[in-house]
């Protein structure tokens, strides 16, 4: 008897499980679909409630269109006034030493006044300069300015010393310096202002602006084109050097197992070594007898460095490790660093 006595209650005790699952599961059910009754009556509530408050006349639309669009601009122009601000300026105290007596000249004469460049204000544009992801779309959809001059663009791919790296060049040379400066042409092509070619650019007789651009950027882009723009159209030679495994067509491959990145100041010393050897030197003053290489005066250039972004970085590490060993080229006028990252570690990339 207990041998038969004891399925029966395990039959029992499963079965009240079942029981007890099952009545938990139905008690979920009804609050749940409680829930989702009350939740819709309310959001059809608030529906019905915004139904009846919109306007049902063409003039109350217009009315409540020009309320919506004040309320936008109000808040455009607040944003406006938050950043609108004059530049930060950030400098290296070294003490009274000549370079810094220099630096300090060069500040006072670039914030001299309200119409410095670095005491003027600074205004974003309405609705995209307010915007950082705006004005990127912006950039990419409205593309860049076609320049009115008749400039020549020259495509050059420069072969590195250090480990046969090919860094493609892009120039822009204005026309009031064509007929100066030569260039080996390979593969001439007509365009209607310009002339894009492979060849050699030499007998450099007016002063440089050299660009990096950002990461994963290259000279095609927007920001490139418009400062090598505004390069020529002040008679100055502009080039951007692409960052190995860069050329913006797909052409030129990386042949070395090294890419590009925010350390390596390699490339931009060998660029600036071999653009400062094509730069057209003044005669020798025979009468004193002083020669070009003493005095290293030069007709062409000077050579002026601007960065943005990772190149930004890339320039500035160049300029301090030139300076701090003093092989700083005496071609370099000076450099400017756009938006540098100030932290770059594995965290921060």
């Amino acid at each position: 008897q207990p041998s038969r006595q004891r399925p029966s209650l395990k039959r029992s005790g499963s079965s009240s499980f079942h029981r007890s699952v099952r009545d938990l599961g139905e008690s979920v059910r009804r609050r749940s679909s409680k829930s989702f009754g009350a939740l819709k009556r309310q959001s059809s509530t608030i529906f019905e409630g915004i139904n009846q408050s919109l306007p049902t006349t063409p003039s109350g639309w217009a009315l409540l269109t020009l309320s919506a669009a004040s309320v936008g601009l109000q808040h455009e122009l607040k944003v406006q006034r938050e950043l609108t601000a004059p530049p930060i300026v950030f400098c290296q105290d070294s003490g009274r030493t000549a370079l810094n007596g220099r630096m300090e000249r060069i500040y006072r004469k670039l914030s001299d006044g309200e119409g410095g460049i670095l005491t003027r204000t600074v205004t974003p544009s309405l609705f995209i300069g307010t915007r950082g992801v705006v004005s990127s779309t912006a950039a990419y959809a409205l593309g860049d300015k076609v320049s009115e001059l008749p400039v020549r663009r020259v495509r050059e791919v420069m072969r590195m010393g250090a480990d046969g790296a090919l860094i493609v060049l892009d120039w822009e040379i204005p026309p009031s310096t064509d007929e100066n400066v030569s260039s080996q042409q390979q593969q001439p092509h007509q365009q209607q202002q310009s002339t894009n070619d492979t060849a050699r650019v030499d007998n450099i007789d007016k002063p440089v602006v050299l660009l990096v651009h950002g990461m994963n950027n290259d000279s095609t882009f927007g920001y490139v084109r418009s400062m090598m723009r505004t390069a020529t159209e002040r008679g100055w030679i502009a080039v951007c050097m692409n960052l190995r495994g860069q050329d913006g067509r797909h052409e030129v491959k990386n042949p070395t197992p090294r890419g590009h990145n925010a350390g390596y100041t390699g490339d931009l010393r060998g660029v600036v070594h071999q653009i400062e050897r094509r730069l057209k030197r003044r005669e020798p003053d025979k009468q004193n007898n002083v020669s070009d290489d003493k005095d290293d005066r030069y007709k062409g250039g000077p050579i002026f460095l601007l960065g943005y972004s990772l190149g930004a970085n890339i320039v500035t590490k160049y300029l301090g490790e030139e300076s701090l060993h003093g092989t700083l080229p005496k071609c370099i006028g000076g450099g400017a660093a756009m938006g540098n990252p100030h932290h770059i570690h594995s965290g921060t990339i």
